[in-house]
């Protein structure tokens, strides 16, 4: 049965990565500074980085208390609120920690198709909107806190 629910996962978190990257595009608001595809330090994979980049256009970045690291070139892992651990020998997202650093807008739906994200912590912000059911993939969520905005779903 768990077998069974990770294949059906991973198969409702890829045709979302489909749709949304290839058929609607996500937003590439920051692509003119950073490409995920072709930065030589980005060490997660590029459909990764670009969803940090929508979260952070989203939300409205440029306005966050901290964002320090986001350079042209620069590790996403190193990218303040940003952690990553090695699974299957790749770096990969686990943690997205911005408690009350001025997040204003509202959660992409491709923040639920970070697959390896453990702990998401966005809570006393300014965040708007409703949580999509495809948040119930993240079967290893250890730590969700949104508290203190005006998220439902």
């Amino acid at each position: 049965m768990v077998y069974c629910r990770r294949i059906y996962a991973l198969i409702v978190m890829t045709a979302c990565m489909v749709l949304a990257f290839c058929r609607w595009g996500v937003s590439t608001t920051y692509a003119s500074t950073l490409d995920c595809s072709t930065a030589s330090n980005i060490v997660v994979p590029s459909t990764e980085c670009q969803i940090l980049l929508d979260f952070y256009d989203s939300t409205n970045g440029s306005g966050w208390s901290t964002a320090s690291n986001r350079d042209t070139d620069t590790d996403v892992c190193g990218w303040y609120g940003v952690n990553c651990s090695i699974h299957s020998g790749q770096n990969r997202v686990s943690e997205i920690s911005l408690q009350t650093n001025n997040l204003v807008g509202s959660l992409p739906e491709s923040i639920s198709w970070l697959s390896y994200l453990r702990i998401f912590n966005v809570g006393d912000n300014v965040l708007t909107g409703t949580l999509f059911p495809s948040w119930d993939v993240l079967t290893g969520m250890e730590y969700f806190e949104v508290w203190a905005n005006q998220i439902g779903g």
